[in-house]
């Protein structure tokens, strides 16, 4: 044989095992990278339930407190029940929409006041709402003001 063949002989020798190695440890480290992203969005998802929660615990207290208003339950007062309502908006930021039995709006905090509200009436969802007895979630869809997606509580 010559020099050339041992010397190539020689380098593949010490080379393999280099590569070998190499190899391996970028493994392991794509592996632990990978563990450690898999938590991180682990914990993210966890923290984003919660605060989830909290937005839909929120507006579940407001939307009883809403159905329960004395303007509107006792007295029929939908003046004032709009004016609770808007306050209440402006307050919290939560946009809030009543609806009589028959899925017509009458408030409507998204319109800007005095104007008419161009809603076509939910017959469907106001039965389902008056039938439950319950607030319920909607889910999600694009908002016809700002595009984005949103949901929705409804209560009686």
């Amino acid at each position: 044989m010559r020099l050339r063949t041992y010397l190539i002989i020689l380098v593949t020798c010490t080379m393999t095992p280099l590569a070998v190695v190499a190899v391996a440890a970028a493994w392991l480290a794509a592996s632990g990278e990978h563990a450690r992203a898999t938590v991180e969005m682990q914990r993210l998802a966890a923290a984003a339930g919660g605060a989830m929660e909290v937005a839909i615990g929120e507006r579940l207290v407001l939307a009883r407190a809403m159905a329960s208003a004395p303007d509107l339950v006792t007295r029929g007062d939908r003046a004032a029940f709009e004016r609770l309502a808007r306050n209440a908006a402006a307050a919290t930021g939560i946009d809030i929409i009543a609806a009589n039995h028959a899925g017509e709006q009458f408030v409507n905090t998204w319109v800007p006041e005095g104007r008419p509200i161009n809603a076509a009436p939910s017959p469907d969802l106001a039965e389902r709402t008056i039938a439950d007895g319950r607030p319920y979630l909607i889910p999600l869809q694009p908002s016809p003001r700002t595009g984005e997606l949103v949901s929705a509580i409804r209560s009686e």
